[in-house]
This record gives C-alpha cells, sequence and structure tokens, in this order.
C-alpha cells in the first residue's frame, strides 16, 4: 500500500515506542534504569508544539519528536489546546483513546456525528474512528488532557494510522496572537465549572454532618445524657468517662 497523499514528516523521526535489549536475560539494568529514574513528570518537562495555526500539542509521557518524557512503554498522554473557535486535524487510529476536558467547551465529530463536551466531561474514541475536535466558544480556549495505550497497539503491530486532513494552517479568525497560556498555578487554573462541583458537594457533606452533631473534635460529649426509654429499662450512656457505665435494671453493677 502507498504512503497516504496527506501524512506529516517528523524531522528528527519521531520515536513511538523505545527499544528494548539486555546484555543478560534478566535485564537487570534496564529494570535498574527504571527504579532510578524520577516518577514525576513535570509540566516544563516539554514544549507546546504548534500544529498548524489553530492548535497546540503538549507531550505529558511518551516518546516527543527528538526526546523523550516519562517511562511507560504501555501508555502515551498529551495535552491539546484549541484557540477559541478553532478545530485539529482529522485523523484515525486503531488505538482507542480518552480525553478528559480540562477547560473550555466544545465538541467532536465522530464517524460524522458530533459530540457536545464542557469541563469534567470524558470523551472515548473509539480505534479506527475517523475524528476532529473543535472548541466553540467565542471567546476562551479548550485543553485537554488525551491518554491512549498506542504503545501496546504498535507493539502487536496494529500500525494502521492516518491523516484525513491536516490541522489548519491559519489562525482562527479574531485570534490570529492566540498562543497557549501557563499552566499549573492557582492564577492560571479555573476550577469552574465541572471542577468546583465536587468541592462544593464535600463543603455540604462536611456542613450537614456538623449540624447533626457528628464533629466529635470539638464537642464535649461529657455533657450530653443520651437516655433512650424502652418501656421499664432505664439505659443511660455516660460517654465522658473512659469507660461506658451500662446500669442494670436489678441495681446490679454490671460486672
Amino acid at each position: 500500500m502507498p504512503p497516504p497523499e496527506i501524512d506529516v514528516d517528523y524531522d528528527p523521526p519521531r520515536r513511538f515506542v523505545e527499544e528494548l535489549y539486555g546484555t543478560t536475560y534478566s535485564l537487570f539494568d534496564a529494570r535498574q534504569q527504571l527504579r532510578d529514574d524520577d516518577r514525576v513528570v513535570r509540566w516544563a518537562d516539554s514544549d507546546w508544539q504548534a500544529k498548524g495555526g489553530q492548535m497546540w500539542n503538549k507531550d505529558v509521557i511518551g516518546k516527543t519528536v527528538g526526546g523523550e518524557i516519562g517511562k511507560t512503554q504501555s501508555l502515551q498522554s498529551h495535552v491539546i489546546d484549541l484557540a477559541p473557535e478553532a478545530e485539529s486535524q482529522k485523523h484515525f487510529h486503531q488505538n482507542e483513546a480518552l480525553m478528559y476536558i480540562l477547560e473550555g467547551r466544545g465538541y467532536e465529530v465522530h464517524d460524522g456525528k458530533r459530540y457536545e463536551w464542557e469541563p469534567g466531561d470524558l470523551a472515548l474514541i473509539h480505534g479506527g474512528c475517523v475524528h476532529k475536535h473543535y472548541s466553540a466558544d467565542p471567546d476562551h480556549p479548550a485543553r485537554v488532557l488525551i491518554i491512549k495505550a498506542k504503545p501496546l497497539y504498535l507493539f502487536l503491530h496494529l500500525l494502521y494510522q492516518q491523516y484525513v486532513e491536516h490541522a489548519p494552517a491559519e489562525p482562527a479568525p479574531g485570534h490570529e496572537d492566540y498562543e497557549p497560556s501557563a499552566f499549573g498555578s492557582p492564577s492560571t487554573v479555573d476550577l469552574d465549572p465541572a471542577h468546583r462541583r465536587v468541592f462544593d458537594r464535600l463543603a455540604r457533606v462536611t456542613q450537614a454532618a456538623g449540624a447533626h452533631g457528628h464533629d466529635h473534635g470539638g464537642h464535649d460529649h461529657g455533657e450530653h445524657d443520651h437516655r433512650h426509654d424502652h418501656g421499664e429499662h432505664d439505659h443511660s450512656h455516660e460517654h465522658g468517662h473512659a469507660g461506658h457505665e451500662h446500669p442494670r435494671p436489678d441495681g446490679g453493677d454490671g460486672a
């Protein structure tokens, strides 16, 4: 099969998976290198790469053009940034992918069908699906985190992936000077609207628990006499003492 007419030339070549070799059967050297490597991938470890005039890409885990980020052969992860009212390339690949929406509002077109998304949503890209990403807000960009098991597919020689259309080379109209902003500090990350819901829900649960007297950290339970009258029996529970004394109906000491 001849190469597709629409393609991307990587210069230097892109490394999709890492070569694995060893001087012994135990692969001790490779295993030791994994143990010695840093386990935290820093946001500053890779730069934004322009993908046309409307979309940018930043690698998080995986092999990059001219380098490598992270140390795993099972997953690749990257963040794409779409300018306001921008669009990505149109393409497909055999591996499935998960797309978590961090910021912005937009939609997908998968095999001709449109799917809307907003922050906090998770879009599933099925293997072999022809797809394209769009940001829909005229005033704000969109930023999404993509996670995929591409290396595992490539190890199995599931190599069929292709561009159908390039990402637009020209900037989105009205946003000719747009570039991805900083990311990762409280001053630049807005948790509203979707991410804030989790914190609001936790706050309501905590307040409700406190209103019903479930806050054991600041109350002296020795001041409360919880008496439950079950007919002829008076069960008194005094929580202010180290032990729990339960008087018996016959006047005994409970020993």
